[in-house]
């Protein structure tokens, strides 16, 4: 007779180690995207919400008028949602520039050129939306026909 482990329990131990890794990783992602909306919020002059259901954590301003989403589990991982106002004026450039700095480590700068870049690729384009990488980012952007009001996502 050969004695040994019951049936099951190497199975049973490596289903629990991978569940616990699951679940670390989970709370590692989570705590990533706390600590960036911490920060965000901080270089913008932003309040960082609560998350929600829909993992985004909304960011209001404290003083002044623009605000942005943090999406926690994006497409292509953490990134930022903005809406500007219609045609939107140089400030709210600024304040793109000034808080996606922060997510994706790209001078302020050049996240302004890489928006306005978006804006006319979408306007070019015909169907008012562009898609692409700029220096270290990505751009993601939907232009209204009418109101020119942008949606716009950046990540890294």
């Amino acid at each position: 007779m050969k004695l040994g482990r019951p049936p099951g329990v190497g199975i049973g131990f490596a289903v629990g180690a991978v569940t616990l890794f699951i679940c670390a990783t989970g709370n590692a992602r989570a705590d990533e995207c706390d600590t960036m909306a911490a920060a965000i919020a901080r270089a913008a002059n932003l309040t960082a919400g609560h998350r929600t259901q829909a993992n985004f954590i909304p960011m209001s301003p404290v003083d002044g008028e623009y605000g942005v989403y943090l999406n926690c589990a994006g497409t292509y991982g953490l990134n930022l949602r903005f809406m500007s106002p219609p045609d939107p004026p140089p400030e709210w450039f600024q304040f793109v520039g000034r808080s996606g700095s922060v997510l994706t480590k790209v001078p302020p700068l050049v996240l302004r050129e890489g928006v306005q870049m978006c804006l006319n690729a979408a306007y070019e384009s015909g169907r008012q939306h562009a898609d692409f990488e700029h220096r270290g980012a990505r751009f993601i952007c939907d232009v209204g026909e009418n109101d020119k009001r942008v949606e716009l996502t950046i990540t890294r």
